[in-house]
């Protein structure tokens, strides 16, 4: 029996006959949500990553509160208390290897490994954007967040300059200059064109333009979810709305492993990482399993998996749901089961991404 199964084996590869050499396919994905800001490194919980179990605890000093008292000399002064509370967040643990058979490199000359190698922190990276989404979609099933932190969600009207206002309003006065960044589908800022409620701003001469709705900077990201009849939802967040910590394992992060017995010989590359990331002022609801916890099970979750653990005012996002006109939904581009989203293929030709080169004969 092999050491392990799922290698790239020849039958997934060109035999070139009179053929370019191999071209790189990349995905399309371009994780703007990622770097727009509305993620922050965590170093309290990113310290305690590689540590045992799959929960994290930070115990919080509340800040002081009560009503003063008159002073005078006929009444001792009241001595009062602080209270505490703790924040926390769960430990993803995470694996994934590629790996390719002897006969396969032989036969079809293809640069698996090094393309396995060049691209896996990519990969990480177009998983952490879904890790970002399914978050924010599971933090908004709880009915607290819908209430203090989103407008439109129970019944999504057409866009509309007052509702996004009505959204804004969700953060009080400490709206500006808390939230400065706006994050929404591509189709959501051409609607928004139609409606002249977008401006572009040049921050310098010569300077790539940037666009803004209510001087908040726009994201545009085609992660963000588009339905066929154009609901979709935007976000704006303050800066670290979203807390994120990385590490690789203690052990053996990163693996070559060798088996050269098994489907003719084989190599396979394997990473191992642990990732946490939750919305700050949120906490994961103990009273719910995380033990084995993935980002398909958080997308897959009907039920809130998180509770409310600070004052809603200081969590720094906003959603607002609402409708565009369909005609700015396009299947395969700004919506769901868009082509070569993952990077992956049918074609048994090439796999992976797109640089430039020829596949004709």
């Amino acid at each position: 029996m092999p050491q392990f199964t799922g290698s790239t084996f020849l039958g997934q590869l060109v035999i070139p006959e009179i053929w370019a050499q191999y071209i790189n396919n990349d995905s399309t994905q371009t994780n703007r949500l990622l770097t727009s800001g509305i993620v922050t490194s965590d170093d309290e919980m990113g310290a305690h990553l590689q540590d045992p179990g799959q929960i994290m605890n930070i115990p919080v000093l509340n800040d002081l509160d009560g009503d003063p008292q008159d002073w005078n000399d006929t009444e001792d002064i009241k001595v009062s208390n602080i209270t505490s509370d703790k924040h926390n967040a769960i430990k993803m643990y995470q694996a994934k290897a590629f790996g390719q058979t002897d006969f396969s490199q032989q036969v079809s000359g293809a640069p698996v490994s090094a393309r396995v190698s060049s691209r896996f922190s990519s990969y990480w990276n177009n998983q952490d954007e879904r890790f970002i989404l399914a978050l924010l979609q599971n933090a908004f099933l709880l009915d607290d967040m819908k209430e203090a932190k989103s407008f439109g969600f129970d019944t999504p009207k057409d866009l509309s300059a007052g509702d996004f206002l009505a959204a804004l309003a969700r953060m009080g006065d400490v709206t500006s200059p808390s939230l400065n960044r706006l994050n929404a589908n591509s189709a959501t800022i051409l609607a928004m064109r139609e409606q002249n409620l977008i401006s572009d701003v040049q921050p310098s001469v010569g300077g790539t333009d940037i666009q803004t709705y209510n001087g908040i900077p726009i994201t545009e990201d085609d992660s963000i979810e588009l339905g066929d009849d154009g609901t979709t939802t935007m976000y704006i967040n303050a800066p670290g709305a979203i807390r994120y910590s990385q590490a690789p394992a203690s052990k053996n992060a990163v693996e070559v492993v060798r088996d050269a017995l098994g489907k003719g010989g084989q190599d396979a590359l394997i990473n191992r990482r642990i990732v946490s990331m939750h919305v700050n002022g949120l906490g994961w609801d103990i009273t719910k399993p995380y033990t084995g916890m993935t980002v398909n099970k958080l997308e897959d979750a009907t039920d809130p998996l998180y509770q409310m653990v600070m004052d809603p005012r200081k969590i720094g996002v906003v959603a607002y749901k609402f409708k565009i006109d369909s005609k700015y939904v396009v299947k395969k581009i700004n919506s769901k089961d868009k082509k070569g989203s993952t990077g992956s293929t049918t074609n048994t030709s090439t796999s992976g991404s797109t640089s430039s080169g020829s596949t004709t004969k």
